[in-house]
This record gives structure tokens, C-alpha cells and sequence, in this order.
């Protein structure tokens, strides 16, 4: 199942009209913004995406810690959510969830080798906090 699908089919079909050169572009922009609303302050990350976004591929390495990296967010978001008792705690699993999904998007943006990854690379961006009407400008070229 297509994620971004149950947000707006209209965009998903935007989408596969776009070439994957193009659409590695938009996700690496589109994980910018993740990252940028999420307020993720991380030099490694922040690497990352300047060569994502020069179009530049990442090693293995890089990868594997770009994963790790999102493996520790999503652990510390599932503790934060599942302990959760007052409505402080509940934004602070909120902010840890979006952190998360930006990380996500980044390292999904890193190897866009099709329109199912460019999909997800979406979705996991809006899961951050990136509104749905930015994503459609960016798919456009309207940003």
C-alpha cells in the first residue's frame, strides 16, 4: 500500500509522471524541509543532505549510521510515546516522532530508485511535520 496514497492520490499520480532524476531532486529537498521543521541540529545528517542534494551518492557506511541514527530516534520516540503520562511528555513524543520520520526521509532520499521510494520519501516527510501543500509546490517545481 502506498502511504502518500491516503493523503492525496492526486499527488501520488504527480509523482509517476516525473522522472526519478528529478524526483531524487524533490526528495532531497523534501528531506531538507523535514529536517529543517523537525529542528534536527546534526553535523552528520547535515552532511548527508548536502551531498544528497549535490546529487552525490553515500557510501555504505554512511548509510549503515544514517540508519542507526534513525533506529535510535525511533527507540527513543516509542519510550517517550509509550510513557507518556501528561500532555508535556505527549508533545515531547510528538517532537521525537517527527525527528524520526525527518531522519527517515533522508535516508530514504539518499537512494531514490523508484516512485514507490519517492512516495514514501513524502509521506515519512509530512509524517515530520511538512505540510501536504509544500510537498505538492516541491513535486510541481512551484517552491
Amino acid at each position: 500500500m502506498n502511504r502518500l496514497a491516503t493523503l492525496d492520490e492526486n499527488l501520488v499520480n504527480e509523482v509517476r509522471q516525473r522522472s526519478l532524476a528529478e524526483l531524487a531532486r524533490i526528495c532531497g529537498e523534501a528531506a531538507a524541509l523535514s529536517l529543517t521543521n523537525s529542528e534536527i541540529h546534526d553535523e552528520f545528517l547535515d552532511a548527508c543532505l548536502s551531498r544528497i542534494l549535490a546529487g552525490e551518492s553515500l557510501s555504505v557506511p554512511e548509510l549503515s549510521s544514517m540508519a542507526r541514527i534513525v533506529e535510535a530516534l525511533d527507540d527513543e520516540q516509542w519510550a517517550l510515546h509509550e510513557n507518556a503520562d501528561s500532555e508535556a511528555e505527549s508533545t515531547r513524543a510528538l517532537i521525537a516522532f517527527r525527528r524520526a520520520r525527518a531522519a527517515n526521509a533522508l535516508l530514504l532520499a539518499s537512494a531514490v530508485e523508484n516512485r514507490d521510494i519517492a512516495c514514501e520519501v513524502l509521506y515519512e516527510s509530512y509524517a515530520s511535520g511538512v505540510d501536504l501543500e509544500s510537498l505538492r509546490c516541491l513535486v510541481r517545481d512551484e517552491f
